[in-house]
């Protein structure tokens, strides 16, 4: 697929190789125990969602959790790793462990059916394969699950034997992010404030962090932590509070008030309709100009670790959209709503102040510039105020 830019519609018909993806399935023989835990506790969180609507849909969701469960428990003898079984999963989605999605998927069917042998199968699991008992997390994400599995057993089950364990591992995974000083190859801040993990797309760490934070807040801490003033930072600086005045969330423009990507890295957005002309890796992929269509609600990856974004579409690695980024939003940004209800700041704006036009203007064409050094296909342009080449050599932001 990385091959191919193009429309999706059009994948079958256009793309050569298409003949050569294939389907890829895991069973007793080719295990896959990260795939079927978080499958099962996906199932199981819905269950415990969808009770309140239709008991006869719940229990089917959470029957077909518990058979999931069972797979990844019993399946899998040899504690062998995704990447054993399907060595196509290189390097993109390499597997470093799966004793944190079992742990995972055991909290969520425990919160979701009470029953006790899932409470004790919790420790049983996190030390599975790579011990993950002991280990806090390094960025909270859809493959590091273990500051998240260890926060939600405490939540489901206040009265867990282990409960102090717990509670001092995701003590340290909070404080950890919530200093941003770098211990314990943690996250740095930038001098403008962002908490910096890694080049890769690093608001999905620092707002996923914020949410693990705000929830163990919610539930264990006071009002008078900084915890929730720390992650209200982090989102801040997602949609607008930064050197740039630049909403990372496409569309989301503050009432007008704010830049936000309108070249994304992102294939069909890219693509103009079919009546004025091709959608190929020259015209759209490298093309000047901004992309046909707005991408609504979609974040970006957000800058490096000098404060540095530009709008490349050929840079992946800030200006791609996934949907490990937008994860977080939906319950920070509701934390959100009610903390800026109860307090003087103002609260985030995430309406534009026009019309929804999902057609966009093709803008100024001018080709933006690489980072130094980047070996990109697409030609580089130069660098211009709005679109300086990254990194910076100094932070535009004196560090707090």
């Amino acid at each position: 697929d990385h091959g191919y830019w193009g429309r999706p519609e059009d994948y079958y018909t256009e793309y050569p190789f298409a003949g050569d993806r294939r389907t890829y399935a895991i069973d007793s023989r080719r295990p896959g125990t990260e795939v079927w835990a978080q499958a099962s506790a996906a199932l199981a969180s819905a269950a415990i969602v969808f009770t309140r609507t239709s008991n006869a849909y719940s229990s089917r969701l959470l029957a077909t959790a518990k058979t999931l469960y069972r797979c990844a428990k019993q399946s899998n003898p040899s504690n062998a790793l995704l990447q054993d079984s399907l060595p196509e999963v290189e390097p993109q989605y390499k597997s470093w462990g799966f004793s944190d999605e079992l742990g995972w998927a055991a909290a969520w069917l425990y919160d979701a059916t009470k029953e006790a042998a899932y409470a004790a199968d919790f420790e049983l699991n996190m030390r599975r394969g790579e011990d993950r008992w002991f280990y806090e997390g390094f960025g909270a994400s859809w493959d590091d699950l273990n500051v998240m599995a260890k926060l939600k057993m405490l939540t489901a089950m206040r009265s867990y034997v282990h409960a102090e364990h717990l509670h001092m591992m995701v003590h340290a995974y909070v404080s950890k992010w919530v200093k941003c000083n770098g211990d314990n190859s943690g996250p740095v801040q930038t001098g403008c404030g962002l908490c910096f993990l890694q080049k890769w797309a690093p608001l999905r760490y620092s707002l996923t962090s914020a949410l693990v934070a705000v929830v163990y807040e919610k539930h264990f801490l006071s009002e008078a932590s900084d915890v929730g003033e720390w992650a209200m930072g982090q989102l801040r600086y997602a949609f607008g509070d930064n050197p740039f005045r630049i909403s990372y969330m496409i569309g989301v423009d503050g009432g007008g008030e704010l830049r936000t990507p309108r070249k994304p890295h992102h294939r069909s957005s890219s693509c103009p309709p079919k009546d004025e002309g091709e959608c190929s890796e020259g015209r759209s992929l490298c093309g000047a100009c901004d992309s046909p269509w707005v991408l609504y609600g979609a974040m970006v990856g957000g800058p490096d670790e000098t404060d540095c974004w530009n709008d490349d579409r050929a840079n992946y690695v800030r200006n791609e959209v996934a949907l490990d980024y937008n994860a977080p939003l939906p319950a920070l940004l509701s934390w959100a709503a009610t903390r800026t209800a109860t307090t003087a700041r103002s609260a985030i704006k995430l309406t534009p102040n026009h019309f929804l036009e999902f057609r966009q203007r093709l803008g100024e064409c001018v080709l933006p510039p690489h980072d130094a050094g980047a070996q990109f296909s697409c030609p580089s342009g130069e660098a211009t105020d709005d679109n300086p080449r990254c990194p910076f050599k100094y932070s535009p932001c004196k560090r707090k």
